[in-house]
């Protein structure tokens, strides 16, 4: 099967180890990415200089750097400070790609995850948005987490080209990652998470921006 291009955007803030593991992940994809941009979003535990480790050692792993305070986290985020930095990865992408993909840094994928779920863009034309079943340990065992199967996690979603627009239209609030899945079918595509694709993430839903309340997410 004719294998689509794709860039990978990683917007991130004081994910050092998360790093580590992730282009661990990346860089064992036997279909690689085009570009991959990590976008330090105002780190002071020593991301970016990893993230310039990994710029130095592969001309196709690029760095952006966002210039936020990491005094303003807790309310950027609730802001939609990820979606922001997400747009300042697309602008940095030096060309296009066939897909475009978000991927958080606490994320890790086997080594077929993205040639499998390019070939869904293929098989399926009017597919829009889509990504794998999201795993998370639960009592020391990976557990995919269930959701509507019309809705890729936030934490690995993958764009057709086409959509780029949407992702600039969007407004930076908390959520945002279902309104565009909204403007998307307006445009005549279907989105997907697929149960038989899966990736793991290493940090609960809402774990880190506040979200998580007595073990669920809010």
């Amino acid at each position: 099967m004719s294998r689509l291009s794709y860039a990978i955007v990683t917007p991130a803030r004081n994910e050092r180890q998360n790093l580590r593991r992730l282009a661990e992940s990346v860089l064992a994809q036997i279909h690689r990415p085009k570009w991959w941009v990590i976008v330090d979003d105002g780190s002071d535990d020593g991301m970016c200089e990893v993230a310039r480790e990994l710029a130095t050692a592969h001309d196709w792993i690029l760095v952006e750097q966002t210039g936020e305070s990491p005094d303003d986290l807790a309310k950027g985020r609730r802001r939609g400070r990820d979606l922001l930095a997400f747009r300042r990865g697309l602008k940095a992408l030096p060309g296009t790609a066939d897909v475009f993909v978000k991927v958080d840094a606490d994320t890790s994928f086997d080594a077929e995850y993205f040639a499998c779920l390019l070939d869904r863009f293929v098989e399926q034309p009017d597919l829009g948005i889509a990504g794998g079943s999201c795993y998370e340990l639960v009592d020391g065992v990976w557990a995919r987490i269930k959701v509507s199967d019309s809705h890729p996690r936030g934490a690995s979603r993958a764009y057709r080209w086409e959509l780029m627009d949407v992702v600039f239209e969007l407004e930076p609030e908390l959520g945002w990652d279902g309104v565009d899945e909204v403007m998307a079918e307006l445009r005549g595509f279907r989105t997907a998470g697929f149960a038989d694709l899966g990736f793991r993430h290493h940090r609960k839903v809402g774990e880190r921006d506040g979200r998580l309340r007595a073990g669920a997410a809010l």
